[in-house]
């Protein structure tokens, strides 16, 4: 005898019998598998503020949260690069993305957290003022057409919600050229 959501299948029982139960065995399970793939529309994303905005990325391209203690400055190297950071032996370069997007600039304190951001090809930090947490975002909430922001800003947006949380393109962001920082950009 077998035993599912308090109904049992027996010798017993006759074939329709048996089938009435399978069939309501085939609707559970195709529940489940309803709700799954509605968890699989949603982002979970980490949220923080940059000048007063809200921003996101998505949760599996941040490695780390790093809270800054201390911001080394690189001379010849573009402004929105706001220095390096030593990560347990690891050197990381850290973007300010309210100068690399042109927003008003409040300078960096201990209150400042760094995002550690990755892929397979690149590693580095942004800025950030506050970290809010972790959320889960409906794909669907997010709208495309950001107007209030320039065309440079808008490279690297994937879409703004309702209540104004900007989505960054992350794999934009890691796959960028002017974002690498090498030998080239400080003869």
């Amino acid at each position: 005898m077998l035993e599912n959501n308090n109904q049992f299948i027996s010798s017993e029982m006759t074939e329709e019998e048996i089938n009435k139960i399978l069939k309501e065995r085939a609707k559970i399970l195709a529940k489940k598998n309803e709700n799954d793939s509605e968890h699989s529309d949603l982002l979970e994303v980490v949220e923080f503020n940059i000048a007063d905005e809200t921003y996101a990325i998505e949760h599996k391209y941040i490695k780390e949260v790093y809270q800054v203690s201390e911001i080394v400055p690189i001379p010849n190297v573009p402004e929105y690069v706001i220095g390096i950071i030593n990560l347990r032996g690891e050197i990381i370069s850290v973007i300010d993305m309210k100068n690399f997007f042109g927003m008003p600039q409040k300078g960096v304190t201990n209150l400042n957290n760094v995002l550690v951001l990755a892929n397979d090809n690149m590693k580095f930090g942004l800025l950030a003022d506050e970290v809010l947490g972790t959320k889960k975002i409906a794909k669907t909430s997010f709208q495309e057409s950001i107007a209030t922001f320039d065309e440079t800003q808008l490279k690297y947006f994937t879409g703004i919600t309702a209540s104004g949380i900007i989505l960054l393109d992350a794999p934009k962001l890691l796959n960028d050229s002017s974002l690498v920082i090498d030998d080239k950009m400080r003869s």
